[in-house]
């Protein structure tokens, strides 16, 4: 191979930073539960950001009320499903024949945390995010319940004051109410017609306040059902709502950073502009004399009713301030933000004690009582804190953040996960056990890829930095190499000697892992970003896909491109070879799969059932059958042959970033942005995958 350095000093960071933040904007991978504007907002239409799904505002999910078992979330906790032996099964392969039959084996995680609330009675704790709601029980915090009704992410919740019922808020725009002892819904609400945002009852149980990137507030009455009654409109998303306790009127905080303040009729009594940035929480001490408000550039400000100055105004956090939470009796006000940190504030003199032990951003917190807070975020870990001096105290695992990457492992013994709280994880190939916690990555990972051996793992992330792992003791090999801005996809050649990475750079690099101690590699160029690659069965042909719709196969060795392909008409987002080599399937974001006959040069089937993005696709190893994952939370299995849609899984409450099947065609993995992992098989219990 032509020699160009990979040790060439180059300072990518901050630049690889900044491409980070664009990327995120422009895949919708920006998934920050109060940072994100939704598509409707300033920046993500221009970019081109798919719609929501077409229903809205009715969730699809099939209603689920789990009552888990009373015991302590393991770090390595995960849903299992009932899967029952069917007599006389002989083959656990999944074909076309039997796809139909697939049903859940395991899920690994309990979705993102995006909110944390304490009932105001009664012992319960509850956790929004993105696998619904899940019920912890406050003093133990051990497992109470699993409540699970919406089609899409659950973004906000809200505790009646009784504590006997909870709702819940999501981007299908729906509003579910829940009783909480029998964990079904006893009423739904639809009249939203994009995300809701925020969402807060009365003080005296009787409504419900919500807002909305529709840019409406509207109240629902929860007895008697029906349609809600809007009781403002903006031309901005509405990001939170907050009810004084006292009854006496509330407020919203609005995408421009304004707030308003609003009477207990509705009658709009003053508004200020709170913030430049948008203002995307709110809380009320219980006095009703004091409104905290929290905006994404970290200001925290504190306002009298319908105040026209802040009382208070201090910059509380690097980055956006995602949740406020006052004790019972004023004097301190809980702030999390996107700096990792949470910080209890005593209000007279506004000090802040620091609660300093995750690993990314805060997402979610709330008072257990006066002597104890509990935080949670993007790393997935639920933990509790002495409010007097801020010791750690307790920590629960479970939760996990968006999955953007996920392979199997060629012997079948473990897969891989790629995270955005900057890690890799190793499980076991049933999905009941976290192996390994790869920590190392100033980023999200992006892309990864097991070597043919299964002794290595590829990595890459939002940074531009290809790391290289030993599967076995999780250990870093070496930093491999960089790109100028985010690495997209990742792949090995059969032989295992050479690893390929594509970026948004416009580069595809080709590394020859031979010599680790000063890694050479070639160089092959796009027009556009490099969204998805993969080495050809045999190692002699390579495949980019461009975000142009571009499929490019290559000479590799010889840097020659065999075939130019144009058929898509934009980004695509994941290749997979035909086992035998002799076709190759892609997925777009222009919402099709592509079967490319490549003798002919053209694709032979056109595959058309996602709405929006198909961001993966896996050929099964037998070749009957292809798996994509789309934005629109479904994964769809295909007869390669012609076409068909066998069979549709619910893939999660958000994009699915990733799908893989394992070796021996019996387990399929799909990895989501809510921060879930599905496995399926036959109904069978299947062995380890080998």
């Amino acid at each position: 191979i032509a020699a160009e350095s990979a040790s060439t000093p180059r300072n990518w960071r901050l630049y690889g930073g900044i491409a980070a933040l664009v990327f995120l904007v422009l895949a919708g991978l920006f998934w920050l539960p109060s940072l994100f504007a939704g598509p409707d907002e300033p920046g993500e239409a221009a970019a081109g950001f798919p719609s929501p799904p077409s229903n809205t505002a009715t969730p699809t999910r099939a209603v689920t009320a789990t009552n888990a078992s009373k015991t302590t979330p393991q770090p390595t906790a995960t849903v299992a499903a009932d899967v029952t032996a069917r007599p006389g099964a002989e083959d656990a392969v999944i074909t076309a024949a039997n796809v139909a039959e697939l049903v859940t084996y395991a899920q690994i995680g309990r979705g993102t945390i995006e909110e944390i609330l304490r009932a105001p009675a009664g012992d319960l704790l509850a956790v929004a995010g993105g696998d619904g709601l899940w019920l912890y029980d406050a003093i133990t915090l051990e497992t109470v319940a699993h409540l699970d009704g919406h089609a899409r992410t659950v973004r906000t919740a809200a505790w009646s004051p009784d504590g006997r019922l909870i709702a819940s808020a999501s981007d299908d725009g729906a509003i579910l109410v829940w009783d909480v002892a029998a964990g079904e819904i006893i009423q739904q609400f639809s009249g939203h017609t994009d995300w809701v945002r925020a969402l807060r009852w009365s003080p005296d149980g009787a409504s419900l306040l919500s807002g909305s990137s529709d840019g409406t507030v509207r109240l629902w009455d929860v007895g008697a059902g029906g349609p809600g009654v809007t009781m403002a409109t903006f031309t901005v998303s509405v990001r939170s709502v907050a009810w004084a306790p006292a009854g006496q009127g509330w407020a919203a905080g609005l995408q421009t950073g304004e707030l308003v303040f609003y009477g207990p009729a509705g009658a709009e009594q003053a508004r200020v502009q709170a913030d430049d940035s948008p203002i995307i929480t709110l809380a009320w001490a219980d006095d009703s004399n004091r409104l905290a408000a929290g905006s994404i550039d970290g200001q925290l400000s504190l306002w009298e009713a319908a105040g026209s100055t802040p009382i208070v105004e201090v910059n509380a956090h690097l980055g956006a301030i995602f949740s406020l939470s006052w004790s019972a009796d004023g004097a301190r006000l809980l702030t999390t933000g996107n700096d990792n940190m949470a910080r209890i504030w005593n209000v007279a003199t506004m000090t802040a004690t620091e609660l300093n032990g995750h690993t990314a951003p805060v997402t979610g917190g709330a008072w257990l009582d006066e002597n104890s807070v509990i935080t949670g975020g993007i790393d997935g870990v639920l933990r509790t804190w002495a409010s007097n001096n801020g010791s750690a105290q307790r920590q629960i695992e479970g939760h996990m953040t968006s999955i953007n990457s996920a392979a199997w492992a060629p012997n079948g013994a473990i897969l891989a996960l790629g995270l955005s709280d900057d890690s890799a994880r190793i499980w076991s190939a049933d999905g009941q056990a976290e192996l390994l916690n790869l920590a190392g990555h100033s980023s999200w990972v992006s892309s990864l890829s097991f070597a043919p051996d299964s002794s290595r793992l590829l990595t890459a992330d939002f940074n531009g930095q290809i790391r290289l792992w030993d599967t076995e003791s999780g250990d870093m090999i070496t930093r491999l190499g960089t790109h100028r801005a985010i690495v997209n996809s990742v792949g090995w050649s059969a032989d295992g000697q050479y690893a390929a990475s594509g970026g948004k750079d416009q580069l595809v690099r080709i590394w020859d892992t031979a010599d680790l101690s000063q890694p050479q590699f070639i160089t092959l160029t796009h027009t556009a970003s490099v969204e998805a690659l993969a080495f050809s069965p045999d190692g002699a042909l390579l495949a980019t896909g461009a975000a142009d719709g571009t499929l490019l196969i290559w000479d590799w060795q010889e840097r020659l491109i065999l075939s130019r392909l144009d058929e898509h008409r934009e980004a695509i987002r994941a290749i997979s070879w035909l086992p035998d080599g002799t076709r190759l399937a892609t997925s777009s974001n222009d919402g099709t799969v592509r079967i490319w006959d490549l003798d002919a040069e053209a694709s032979e089937l056109v595959l058309r059932e996602h709405d929006g993005w198909v961001n993966s696709v896996s050929w099964s190893p037998n070749g009957q059958l292809l798996a994509s994952g789309g934005f629109d939370g479904t994964v769809n299995i295909w007869s390669a042959s012609t076409g068909e849609l066998l069979h549709a899984l619910p893939g999660g409450h958000y994009a699915v970033w990733a799908v893989s099947w394992s070796p021996d065609g019996t387990i399929l993995l799909a990895g989501s942005g809510d921060g879930t992992a599905h496995l399926w098989s036959l109904p069978i219990i299947p062995s380890a995958p080998n």
